[in-house]
């Protein structure tokens, strides 16, 4: 079987001895480099994965504040137009109730206050 050669005189499809198979320092030698460009603060390698990290973070908040602006603007939509939110958006903030209510708060000294 005979080889075709290439322009310059070498048999295609052969390989150099540096990159046959039997090269076995190629792939120790790719991660002994990975490895350093990991370590090393100055290749960026670090930098890129710890803002990758705030980004996702900076995501999430995005995220969480998004939901408060809808339920905040819906709040907000609501007290303009309904006068039962209004009045009740006025008594929550200043602890106020009707004449035969009993206004109960979680999570403070005052177990409940009561307006006869």
């Amino acid at each position: 079987m005979k080889r075709s050669r290439r322009e310059d005189g070498a048999p295609q499809g052969v390989l150099p001895d540096w990159l046959r198979p039997s090269a076995w320092w190629v792939a120790p030698a790719i991660l002994l480099a990975l490895g350093v460009a990991l370590l090393n603060d100055e290749s960026g390698v670090r930098s890129w994965l710890q803002l990758r990290r705030d980004l996702g973070e900076a995501s999430g908040r995005i995220a969480g504040l998004r939901t408060e602006l809808e339920r905040t603007r819906a709040e907000a939509e609501s007290l303009r137009e309904d006068r039962f939110a209004q009045e009740r958006a006025i008594r929550e903030d200043l602890l106020l109730a009707r004449p035969g209510e009993t206004l109960v708060r979680l999570g403070d000294d005052s177990a409940s206050l009561r307006n006869p």
